[in-house]
């Protein structure tokens, strides 16, 4: 009965062992696939709704930074745009704030004053189907980001979110620009520490 034992014990305890060893990444590689199955099942479903709503509308979480030349290794940066001069608000923004969220494609919690670290600059356009606008952050006169947007509606809602140094307090602005450079609507916030 013992070299019975025995030969189980070294017949069995290395397989068992690289069993025990190899089982909890097999598990985890496992759990991380089904997650990633999920999220692109997410994902398809919440394109596949937008693409049948009758309102289409372009989420930018995150926006571009453009920062100083001494912030230029620690951030992406893009070509730089001259600030164009303000003109006559437009009759094209139906709606247009800053928020610290948007849900369901619509802002939450819309201010004039933000401490936190990033706010949203939401505009509802209207009669610019086939247009591109942009959404150019400028602070202090220089713009620190411009985002892009091709309008897809006659109703169509984009928004863009701004990532906030703390030694950026002060007032922000937002022009909204159409294709020829023409600034057609500009809101200002302020950011405080």
């Amino acid at each position: 009965m013992t070299e019975m034992t025995d030969m189980v014990n070294t017949t069995l305890r290395p397989r068992l062992l690289v069993l025990l060893l190899v089982l909890p990444f097999v598990v985890n590689a496992e759990l991380h696939e089904e997650a990633l199955h999920d999220d692109q099942m997410m994902e398809e479903a919440e394109f596949i709704e937008e693409l049948l709503s009758e309102e289409r509308d372009v989420p930018v979480e995150e926006t571009p930074l453009i920062t100083p030349a001494d912030d230029a290794a620690s951030s992406g940066i893009i070509d730089r745009y001259q600030a164009a001069p303000a003109s006559s608000q437009s009759g094209n923004i139906t709606r247009s704030t800053f928020a610290l969220a948007v849900v369901d494609r619509e802002p939450v919690d819309e201010v004039d004053v933000v401490s936190a670290d990033s706010v949203y600059y939401f505009t509802e356009l209207s009669g610019l189907e086939g247009a591109t606008i942009r959404h150019r952050w400028l602070y202090q006169g220089e713009v620190m980001a411009d985002v892009e947007f091709h309008v897809g509606g006659p109703r169509w809602r984009v928004w863009s979110k701004k990532n906030l140094l703390p030694r950026w307090t002060g007032l922000w602005t937002v022009a909204v620009v159409d294709e020829n450079g023409v600034v057609i609507h500009t809101d200002t916030v302020e950011y405080r520490r």
